[in-house]
């Protein structure tokens, strides 16, 4: 195909739907680290020029269509939010067209936020969770009784500094089993608060193949536009591992 069949091709066309993943941008498996592939910003940046509205699509579902769009229009795609879709801005379509209210969600938090957006009941988890649940660590625990332990030793944790390790191991205490069973009760979504939300992932700790509660946390944050998420490289115990880097994290987001 020449050159000139395909120029004559895209001004004949009155709009476009470009794949994200592949076709416009490449990351890693979780759409993390995207860049710009070859032809990608120009084809975009064109379209826009030229008044031709311009889809995008993603199958990802680790980020709200707002999230991903934020992160194309930062790489230089002149993208709209409503322009950018996923799976869970399809489903809005298809569920409204059938006439759907009420939905059961199987899937993370950027699943949920289109749908509650578009005033959907989303039954989900949240109000009720526990730690323990949550961790799925709950069969060890219970309410006490004769023979059951009803204190929860400390995790190991891993320091730095061995003389703070020395001084934090001697002071750490067991925590009583209600702090892990007793259910979280939410009046309202978190996001739903009129306060600013910043999640910050010790990434020190690797991702288990098997899923782990704070980085479900992490997922959340970065899918949700109502979160700032940062990242700073250490272990569970960042304040004692990395505390200028924190202090220095948390005045910038004062």
């Amino acid at each position: 195909m020449t050159n000139l069949v395909v120029r004559d091709r895209l001004a004949a066309a009155r709009g476009f739907v470009f794949d994200m993943d592949g076709t416009l941008v490449l990351g890693d498996r979780n759409s993390h680290g995207l860049r710009p592939l070859p032809g990608a910003l120009e084809i975009t940046q064109w379209a826009a020029r030229c008044g031709r509205p311009y889809l995008v699509f993603t199958n990802g579902t680790n980020r709200t269509p707002a999230a991903y769009a934020r992160i194309m229009r930062e790489l230089g795609f002149p993208l709209l939010d409503e322009a950018m879709l996923t799976p869970a801005s399809s489903a809005v379509r298809v569920l409204l067209r059938a006439g759907h209210q009420r939905v059961m969600l199987l899937g993370g938090p950027a699943l949920a936020e289109p749908l509650r957006e578009a005033r959907l009941d989303v039954v989900a988890p949240g109000d009720g969770d526990t730690v323990a649940g949550l961790a799925g660590t709950g069969a060890g625990y219970g309410a006490p009784e004769l023979g059951r332990d009803w204190l929860v030793p400390p995790l190991p944790r891993e320091f730095d500094d061995p003389a703070e390790a020395e001084w934090t191991g001697a002071r750490r205490t067991p925590h009583p089993a209600a702090c892990f069973t007793e259910p979280v009760r939410l009046a309202r979504r978190l996001e739903d608060y009129p306060f600013t939300r910043t999640y910050i992932k010790a990434t020190g700790e690797p991702r288990p193949r098997d899923g782990e509660p704070f980085w479900a946390a992490a997922d959340r944050a970065m899918a949700s536009s109502a979160w700032r998420y940062q990242e700073i490289a250490t272990n569970h115990m960042i304040a004692s591992n990395r505390p200028g880097e924190l202090v220095r994290l948390l005045l910038g987001l004062a």
